[in-house]
């Protein structure tokens, strides 16, 4: 990559514009870059590294991009880099601003970047620039990465080589060495393979002692037999399982494999007892069983002879209580209701005839309230029909008023039509002036574009006749110079030749000449042309303005041919007026009209809904009195027969009441009474016969009990459980005996059978993690060697960057023993405890002896780390593809130099010059602007930073 051009606008101390032609500088050779402290000598290599990258080139002092814009400019002015750059014989332009606020607006402005492709292709987003990276990883690299091969800190170490950085690498430790190895030669993966391991390993390790210690717990869950119970096998078990404890390295899987083993034995031995003491503790059960059954069916015998003498003592009672219900039920259904329910009926029939006479009243009510209510209705049609009446009558002598409205109407029309025939013509002469106006318009327009024809003719005709005199003068002054006096001239004849003329200076050419006759004459055809576009124009304006003439007369009835045009359209703009004042005073007239036309159309359909009205109200009263009529013969009988019926009552109805309530009072004692005699009689004999039910279920009971007691008692004698001898006490003492002798079997059954069921549990998993501690011990056995190789004392990373420290220190001595005369070399430290094989040392073949680089001189320090950073320059570039440096700057550091070592590193530089690299200075020691003929002065102004190139 090589610079064509740099410009820096408002960009760090450069306020104004400023370009710099790297161009002029040629291809090679040393350029100084020199000023005054803090003018912006180090901001030119900041504004490349931010134009390619996005970044500035200085080192820790690096400042973001929003801090990029200069202090001195002010809200219009713009911040912006631009770069043009050779890279393999083709251009490229990249343009970028950064983001940055301006003075009086809140919103910042965005960051631009744009980049100009040789085909012409623009790229316009940071993106396809600059690539994208996700978690320190690039996912695309962008263009500029594509073109140049190499990140932005290998840049930096090759191509800017920063105030400080490199001396920087010079006295870096093991570990900071590492770190900036890992980003100049990507051996990040080399770390992160180192971390993998380191992670893998501990993982693998975090597993298998998982599956040890819970191994050991699974161990400690195992519940050994007690002693005496399994003899030898429980010892050599508790021996093997202590073994394994302490083995923890050695045989540890075989162990496991035999205490797996005796588990399984002892299992196979515990499930031996178990099965014994199920049947054992099923036999004892069975006889504990039988003599409880024995015992409960005794009790149920005694039980079912308590409960038969109660339910015989319960009949005896219950017979006497039957008789005596039988006898009142007897004496209550003996009584006599017959005259009570004859007075009953009598009252009941009193009552109706009141019930009836109320529903008679009440027709007689209604009947008369429904007469009285179509009166009413007759009366209120009669009054309708005489407003109606009325309302007819005004509305036909509205209507007759309103007679000769259609020929009114239609005269407005006719009227309408005439007036707007009228405005169409007025319209289409408006139209006419108007067109006339706008030609008239366009011939000033001509005029004056004319006039300045005619004024361009004048000039040209001028020239043209000027340079055609100076022309002539020369010709004659050239045959003036041919004359001889008594020889005839070639043009007058004359022989005498008092005057001749001369030679002007400054003639204009044939060619000249010929030209400025040649614009006379387009001049001339331009003015011509505009001159016969205005008479063709003037002519038909004129003939359009006789036209309107000869149609206003014809419109007005009088001459208008000596009548100015100013005067036609102000009369025409008159006539406009009244025309459309009238038009609009007959619009609403017609309005007015057609409302009254409305209001006769609304008066018809009003009259004929009237007629109607009247027509069906004719027909309602005809039918209302026809139910007058029927309503008031209604009335009449109703009251008639109420007249009648109430005769016919002897006593008031609230009389009748009371007695139909006394009587049916006590008819309804007289049943209840009965009643509950009956219930009560039915009640006892019911439960009489329950109780004779009972105590038979009773008796068959009691002998089943007895035949099934003296079975059982033959089956206990028959097996022994049971002596012909015992008492009810001895058999309770037997049957506790066995209880607790069940028990006693049962609780050994459960211990072993929860031991057998644990250690079978135990067996299984013992086994399963017997297969993973296999696993999980192969695994973390070969990690444990790989990450010992790997993250040892010496790390696989530090060694892959030791190999290319070992290339950067060979060719950064090819230059030292050149600028220190062969005084100095670089060696790298041995690998040491502590992964210190980035360590430097300088040997000195004065002393013989190694020293640390940290003892060198100011100006031996500088030189040391000048060839390292050229060293490393020299690497990179080999190991990316074989990228091409064309380009270097070096920032400051020469100031320490004596005049000696200064000359060598001069000279060095130059031989690195020789070929197609140029080399860039930061510097301004005094001997280095003698010793450089190419130089770029940085002034500090006021407004800013300005440059000055010297080539």
């Amino acid at each position: 990559m090589r610079p064509i051009t740099l410009t820096m606008n408002a960009f760090g101390t450069y306020l104004e514009e400023t370009t710099i032609p790297f161009e002029q500088f040629g291809t090679s050779g040393l350029v100084l870059i020199t000023g005054d402290t803090g003018a912006g000598k180090t901001t030119i290599f900041d504004a490349i590294s931010y134009a390619l990258y996005g970044e500035t080139s200085s080192g820790n002092k690096r400042r973001k991009p929003e801090m990029l814009r200069s202090d001195y400019a002010d809200a219009k002015n713009k911040t912006y880099v631009s770069l043009t750059f050779e890279h393999r014989d083709e251009q490229y332009t990249i343009t970028r601003s950064p983001a940055y606020f301006r003075e009086g607006y809140a919103t910042k402005t965005a960051a631009t970047v744009e980049m100009l492709l040789p085909d012409g292709t623009r790229l316009k987003t940071a993106k396809d620039i600059d690539g994208e990276t996700k978690g320190g990883t690039v996912v695309f690299s962008g263009k500029i990465r594509e073109l140049l091969g190499i990140s932005l800190e290998q840049f930096r170490q090759i191509a800017m080589l920063a105030q400080g950085d490199f001396l920087k690498l010079l006295h870096a430790e093991t570990k900071e060495r590492e770190k900036i190895f890992r980003t100049i030669f990507n051996t990040q993966i080399f770390f992160d393979l180192q971390e993998k391991i380191s992670t893998d390993y501990l993982e693998k390790k975090r597993m298998y002692e998982s599956v040890r210690q819970r191994t050991e717990e699974q161990l400690g869950e195992i519940r050994l037999p007690e002693e005496g119970e399994c003899g030898k096998d429980t010892a050599k078990a508790g021996e093997g399982w202590e073994h394994l404890k302490r083995n923890v390295k050695e045989r540890r899987l075989e162990v496991l494999e035999e205490i797996i083993c005796d588990l399984k034995a002892f299992n196979h031995i515990d499930e031996t007892e178990i099965r014994k003491l199920r049947t054992a503790e099923e036999q004892v059960r069975e006889h504990l069983t039988k003599l409880q059954d024995y015992d409960r069916e005794k009790e149920r015998q005694r039980t079912n002879q308590e409960e038969r003498e109660r339910l015989l003592r319960q009949q005896e009672h219950l017979a006497v209580q039957v008789q005596s219900a039988q006898e009142a039920y007897q004496k209550a259904a003996g009584i006599d209701q017959t005259p009570w329910i004859a007075e009953k009926e009598k009252l009941q029939k009193q009552l109706e005839l009141h019930g009836k006479l109320e529903t008679l009243r009440r027709n007689c009510k209604k009947s008369e309230a429904d007469w009285k209510k179509k009166e009413a209705q007759i009366e209120q049609e009669k009054r309708s029909a005489e407003k109606m009446e009325e309302e007819k009558k005004e509305i036909t002598e509205q209507l007759k008023l309103w007679e000769p409205l259609p020929v009114l109407r239609e005269q407005n029309r006719q009227r309408r039509e005439q007036w707007q025939a009228q405005e169409e013509i007025l319209k289409s002469l408006r139209h006419m002036q108007k067109e006339i106006c706008k030609k008239e318009t366009d011939l000033k327009s001509l005029r004056k574009q004319l006039s300045g024809e005619l004024h361009r003719k004048d000039a040209a005709n001028q020239r043209y006749n000027e340079l055609d005199t100076k022309s002539r003068a020369h010709m004659a002054g050239i045959f003036a110079e041919e004359l001889i006096d008594g020889t005839p001239c070639p043009v007058c004849g004359s022989t005498a030749h008092p005057a001749p003329a001369k030679r002007e200076d400054g003639v204009p050419g044939a060619e000249e000449v010929k030209q400025a006759q040649k614009e006379l004459e387009q001049a001339k055809a331009v003015c011509d042309r505009t001159q016969e576009q205005i008479q063709r124009k003037e002519a038909a304006a004129e003939t359009e303005k006789n036209h309107l003439r000869q149609r206003l007369g014809e419109l007005s009835k009088t001459s208008w041919e000596t009548k100015k045009f100013e005067e036609i359209a102000a009369y025409l703009e008159q006539l406009t007026e009244k025309i459309t004042n009238r038009i609009a005073a007959l619009e609403q007239e017609c309005a007015g009209l057609e409302q009254q036309k409305m209001r006769q159309d609304a008066l018809k359909a009003q009259l004929e809904t009237i007629e109607t009205r009247q027509k069906g109200q004719e027909e309602r009263q005809k039918q209302l009195q026809k139910e007058r009529e029927r309503l008031l013969e209604n009335y009449l009988s109703a009251r008639t027969t109420l007249e009648v019926q109430e005769k016919q009552v002897t006593s008031p109805k609230e009389q009748l009441e009371s007695q139909l309530a006394v009587c049916i009072k006590t008819m309804e004692k007289i049943q209840r009474d009965s009643e509950a005699a009956q219930k009560q009689y039915l009640t006892s004999k019911e439960l009489a016969d329950k109780a004779e039910g009972q105590l038979r279920a009773a008796k068959e009971e009691g002998d089943r009990l007895q035949n099934l007691l003296k079975e059982q008692e033959e089956e206990l004698l028959r097996s022994e459980i049971l002596s012909g001898t015992e008492n009810a006490k001895e058999r309770a003492e037997k049957e506790v005996s066995m209880k607790a002798a069940c028990a006693q079997i049962h609780e050994a059954y459960e211990i072993r059978l929860l031991r057998s069921d644990k250690n079978a549990e135990c067996a299984r998993k013992l086994e399963r993690q017997k297969k993973e501690l296999e696993q999980a011990e192969t695994g973390f056995v070969q990690i444990r060697r790989i990450h010992t190789a790997a993250n040892g004392n010496y790390k696989f990373e530090t060694y892959i960057q030791g190999v290319y420290f070992d290339q950067i220190i060979a060719q950064a001595n090819k230059r030292l023993t050149v600028m220190m005369n062969q005084q100095f070399e670089l060696k790298r430290g041995e690998k040491t405890v502590g992964n210190r094989g980035l360590d430097l040392f300088v040997y000195d073949y004065r002393t013989a002896k190694n020293r640390d680089v940290r003892t060198l001189s100011g100006g031996e320090s500088f030189v040391a780390s000048l060839a390292m950073a050229l060293g490393l320059s020299d690497i990179v570039q080999q190991h990316n593809g074989g990228v091409k440096l064309e380009t270097m700057f070096i920032d400051e550091g020469f100031g320490s130099l004596d005049a000696d070592t200064l000359e060598q590193a001069i000279r060095t530089l130059n031989q690195m010059s020789k070929g197609e690299c140029l080399i860039g200075i930061i510097s301004h020691v005094e001997e280095l602007r003698k010793r450089i003929d190419k130089k770029i002065y940085i002034h500090k102004t006021n407004r800013g930073s300005q440059a000055e190139l010297v080539v």
